[in-house]
């Protein structure tokens, strides 16, 4: 799509072209099916506004509108006046065009879905060609009679093809309006005319393969605005007038590459605004004045380098927000305004380095969170402030070292929350708030050492909680409280040393509940509950039962 301040002559192919008409002297009317220019300034009406040709449509329907009319001929015969109503072409007939007459000052240029080409006077300030998949051409009377593209104006043109480049007089691009231009190429540059790009307006454009010029004079950038517009290449820079970047707005631009430098005018990143722009392959700059960073919002952004500096004006990271981002190799920065980390936020961001530091602000971190962040070291703080640890938050973790507290404010470990973490070498802590251990909550946390202590507040043990917690060395209590033992609950925690169970009546438990602990070792149950114990399944495997508690 072209706009020339000259015609010039007509490629083989022929791009939609958008163009000040001034024939230079070799110009061949014969190279067009139909000379739409000539024929318009022929046509003696001073309210004419555009023409268009059809195509090979066997019918155009005119629309009525107040103060309109249409003038249509074919095979370069003479004009037939209608208000509206639909025109039945001869079949096989050429040169079939329509010429708009309207008594308004100036208008909006509706060009039909059967039309092949256009011409627009001065007094057409817009254009709407949606799902004009036919159009090759569009000339301009004036170059700069734009001022905007009308919401949809273009939508689903995918049959167009070259280059576009948008009048200096256009200030707002509307919604929808070039959504599958799959054809058009090179560069796309935003004059600095334009203050507002709506939602979906280049959605789809997957020819687009050069630069992706945004001036600072743009103020909004609509959802998903440049989502898809895979071929786009070069460095993105979003200037310093956009406040917000909204959901999905680059998503999937994978082209794009080097930094990703959010400027400090942007408050607010949306939901997937950069997901799958996996080209990016520097490093992240997120401002002071981000709020908040949206779900899935870097999804996959897999090059991005260097240190993940979360800065202090945020305050929640949403689901996603990171995931896949396997390519950051430094340190993981939370700073202490964040007060939620959603799910999945961190999930496989393996390379990440250094200590995980979690602030006392955050009160909510999601499930798989922080899941196989296997390069993260050091010991874990979970702060006072978090009631529940969710299912995989810290799975796979297994850089994390030292003993494993769980702060006093935890009402509940969820499945596979720590599963994997076999780097924790110290003691395991788990205070009387909690309720329930989920199923493979402590999974191959094998370096744990020490005695395991299951608090009284606890009711029920997950299947596979303990499953290859091979280091315990010590002494196993289980409380009062506790009424159901999973399966495999402690399968393979061959270091234990004797088991207390303070219940008077024994828990249904499974045939690989104690898988491979030593059978010969006490078992210390609650006073006049030995028969019991004796006569239960799987209990009376042990050999060395003690009514003692």
């Amino acid at each position: 799509m072209y706009f020339y301040n000259a015609f010039t002559k007509l490629p083989a192919v022929a791009p939609l072209t958008m163009e000040a008409f001034v024939a230079p002297a070799d110009f061949d009317p014969d190279a067009q099916e139909l000379n739409i220019v000539k024929a318009f300034a022929a046509y003696s009406d001073a309210n004419k506004k555009y023409i268009f040709s059809v195509g090979t449509s066997a019918t155009t329907v005119l629309q009525a509108i107040t103060g309109r009319s249409y003038a249509y001929a074919e095979n370069g015969g003479s004009y037939t006046t209608i208000a509206s109503g639909t025109v039945t072409w001869t079949s096989n007939s050429t040169k079939r065009n329509v010429i708009v007459i309207d008594y308004a000052i100036s208008i909006v240029a509706n060009i039909p879905n059967s039309s092949v080409w256009a011409y627009i006077s001065s007094n057409c300030y817009s254009i709407n060609a949606n799902n004009s998949t036919t159009l090759n051409y569009i000339h301009l009377q004036t170059l700069n009679c734009l001022n905007l593209i009308e919401d949809f104006a273009f939508y689903n043109c995918y049959g167009l093809t070259g280059n576009l480049t948008i009048p200096s007089s256009v200030t707002t691009i509307g919604y929808v309006s070039f959504i599958n231009c799959s054809g058009l190429i090179g560069d796309l540059i935003i004059p600095s005319s334009v203050t507002t790009i709506a939602n979906i307006a280049f959605q789809d454009c997957t020819g687009f393969n050069g630069n992706l010029i945004i001036p600072i004079s743009v103020t909004s950038i609509g959802n998903f605005a440049f989502c898809n517009c895979s071929k786009l290449t070069g460095n993105l820079i979003i200037p310093n007038s956009v406040t917000l970047i909204r959901n999905s707005t680059f998503q999937n631009c994978s082209g794009l590459t080097g930094n990703l430098i959010i400027p400090s005018s942007v408050t607010s990143i949306g939901d997937a605004a950069f997901a799958g722009c996996t080209g990016f392959n520097g490093n992240l700059t997120i401002p002071n004045s981000v709020v908040s960073i949206g779900n899935s919002a870097f999804y996959t952004c897999s090059k991005l380098t260097g240190n993940l500096i979360i800065p202090s004006s945020v305050t929640s990271i949403g689901n996603l927000a990171f995931i896949g981002c396997t390519g950051f190799n430094g340190n993981l920065t939370i700073p202490n305004s964040v007060v939620s980390i959603g799910n999945l936020a961190f999930y496989n961001c393996s390379e990440l380095i250094g200590n995980l530091i979690i602030p006392s602000s955050v009160t909510s971190i999601g499930d798989s969170a922080f899941y196989n962040c296997y390069g993260l070291t050091g010991n874990l703080t979970i702060p006072n402030s978090i009631t529940l640890i969710r299912n995989n938050t810290f799975q796979n973790c297994s850089g994390l070292t030292g003993n494993l507290i769980i702060p006093s404010s935890v009402t509940s470990i969820g499945d596979a929350a720590f599963s994997g973490c076999i780097g924790f070498i110290g003691n395991l802590t788990i205070p009387n708030s909690v309720t329930s251990i989920g199923n493979s909550a402590f999974y191959t946390c094998s370096g744990l050492t020490g005695n395991l202590t299951i608090p009284s507040s606890v009711t029920s043990i997950g299947n596979l909680a303990f499953i290859g917690c091979t280091g315990f060395n010590g002494n196993l209590t289980i409380p009062n409280s506790v009424i159901s033992i999973g399966d495999l609950a402690f399968y393979n925690c061959v270091g234990l040393i004797l088991i207390n169970n303070m219940r008077s009546t024994p828990q249904i438990i499974f045939s690989n509940t104690f898988y491979n602990v030593n059978k010969t070792i006490p078992l210390h149950v609650a006073v006049g509950s030995l028969a019991s114990y004796q006569a239960a399944p799987y209990w009376n495997e042990f050999t060395n039962i003690i009514a003692d508690l």
